[in-house]
């Protein structure tokens, strides 16, 4: 590890923006076009982080080795520039974590914590009231997530003075533990967010779109696999005066079916994006109502 250091330019070390750490065994340096490789570093990451003070981006995905106590020992010092942080099943992560990175990492405005299992409302309630600069959220399985995790995300309740939630991209795919409720939580404090994914998450209903056809800023919505969700909720964002989703992913959703096409082809609502991949309910009309919005 040393040595590596020690062949880089100075001036390149100190200027690098990007540290792109996936996986356990393969990290890499990126400074413009220039790429570096290093193998089995994973046991310094304090020095590491202690000689990039211009980090703007680390990505530790998949590091499943990476652990609470290596996480606070490399952010024991300033990285004032570090806008995104990638910790995607880095499976040892828990709320610990990500007290420190609320404590020490203010600036952040992309955050994937996805596939950290240990991580539960505490420590989402931690960042979202202290990263303030917060756009991109990814909590994709997480499973000890609840709808009061989601409050805390929206900021619903959230203590008089503090910023009000300015996210743009949230992903809860696959959270089993959410319902309608934090969709209500979602709509009431997310009113800047543009991409909401909720895919796989099974106890998600045509009630709850209710709340998201009140999102004027939404315009991707993400439905895959919500067994839930039926022509009726798509209903909802159809008869909305203030929906404005122009991509939506109801793939695999059994219970979608004319009727969709039917809000589609009446011009109730109005796509770039559909992808509607084994819906089984649809007749041969299908392909002429698509053929009509084109």
């Amino acid at each position: 590890m040393q040595k590596i250091w020690n062949s880089l330019p100075v001036d390149s070390v100190t200027a690098c923006y990007v540290l792109d750490i996936c996986g356990a065994r393969s990290w890499k340096f990126k400074y413009f076009d220039v790429i570096w490789q290093v193998l089995s570093i994973r046991r310094n990451l304090k020095a590491l982080t202690a000689g990039l003070p211009g980090l703007q981006s680390l990505n530790l995905s998949g590091c499943y080795n990476v652990s609470d106590a290596a996480l606070a020992q490399a952010l024991s010092g300033t990285l004032p520039l570090l806008t995104t942080l990638n910790l995607s099943l880095c499976k040892q992560i828990t709320d610990n974590s990500l007290f420190r990175i609320a404590d020490h990492l203010g600036y952040l405005h992309h955050v994937d914590v996805s596939g950290c299992g240990n991580i539960t409302n505490k420590g989402i309630l931690q960042i979202t009231c202290k990263l303030k600069s917060l756009r991109t959220l990814n909590l994709r399985s997480c499973r000890n997530i609840t709808d009061q995790g989601i409050a805390y995300v929206a900021g619903v309740g959230r203590i008089s003075g503090s910023v009000a939630p300015l996210l743009e991209r949230l992903c809860l795919q696959d959270l089993q533990k959410i319902t309608d409720s934090a969709l209500k939580y979602i709509s009431q404090g997310l009113q800047m967010l543009h991409s909401l994914n909720l895919s796989f998450c099974a106890s998600i209903t045509d009630a709850g779109l209710k709340f998201i056809a009140q999102m004027p800023a939404l315009c991707e919505l993400n439905l895959c696999s919500c067994d839930n969700v039926s022509d009726i909720g798509i209903g909802h964002l159809a008869s909305s005066e203030v929906s404005r989703v122009t991509s939506l992913d109801v793939s695999f959703c059994e219970h979608i079916g004319d009727k969709t096409l039917d809000y589609i082809g009446n011009g109730s609502m109005r796509y770039c994006m559909l992808l509607l991949t084994v819906v089984v309910r649809v007749n041969q009309g299908f392909f002429d109502v698509i053929i009509n919005c084109c």
